[in-house]
């Protein structure tokens, strides 16, 4: 019996913690979408997330893939995603 190509994935996304008090705001798009800012796919999965983790649900069409970001922040100050060079305001997607 022949089988096709698998794909192995891992549904959860970690990322570093930021210390103490640290809360977290993730947001996914999709790479055919890419650079952020604006764009239909883009969502707030995790807005105000004290979890460093987040288990992905959706999987993405056949031959597309998501991105992830990841806004880290205090109460003393906002953090900024930096990507592709785009500023904080064009990230409106997790308020």
């Amino acid at each position: 019996m022949a089988s096709g190509p698998t794909t192995r994935r891992s549904p959860g996304r970690r990322w570093a913690a930021g210390g103490a008090g640290t809360i977290y705001d993730l947001m996914r798009g999709l790479i055919s979408q890419l650079p952020t800012g604006g764009k239909p796919a883009e969502t707030c999965l995790a807005p105000d997330s004290g979890s460093t983790q987040f288990v992905e649900t959706e999987t993405p069409a056949l031959g597309a893939g998501f991105y992830y970001l990841v806004r880290a922040r205090t109460s003393a100050a906002s953090g900024l995603r930096h990507d592709l060079g785009r500023s904080a305001a064009q990230h409106a997607v997790c308020p």
